[in-house]
């Protein structure tokens, strides 16, 4: 037995634990402020135990190119497409990038980055 093979579970246990929670937490709590506080810190984290799991799977190398490539993207992606509505505190995922979300669809209020 090797000791990546006892890291990998804890790894996997950890993005989970982590990763469902946040993603129920971003799109159903209201409380904006508190969103952006715990995204930038739950992110970086939550992106480091990713690479960490990516590294210790012994994948070969062509693979952790493209996971690394797409991990990079994953990690750009809450900052460019994610926006809170001030009023009512709800998450806009917008995914176009030519004519962003300018106002809340559900209440008309205007938006913010995280």
């Amino acid at each position: 037995m090797d000791a990546f093979d006892t890291v990998e579970p804890i790894l996997i246990t950890m993005l989970l634990m982590i990763g469902i929670p946040g993603l129920f937490f971003v799109v159903y709590s209201k409380n904006v402020a508190l969103k952006r506080r715990v995204g930038r810190t739950a992110w970086p984290i939550y992106g480091v135990a990713f690479a960490a799991l990516l590294f210790t799977t012994g994948a070969p190398l062509h693979f952790k190119v493209v996971a690394g490539a797409l991990f990079l993207v994953l990690m750009i992606f809450p900052g460019r497409f994610f926006k809170f509505c001030d009023s009512c505190g709800d998450t806009i995922i917008g995914i176009n990038p030519i004519s962003p979300e300018v106002k809340c669809p559900v209440c008309g209020g205007p938006l913010s980055d995280p």
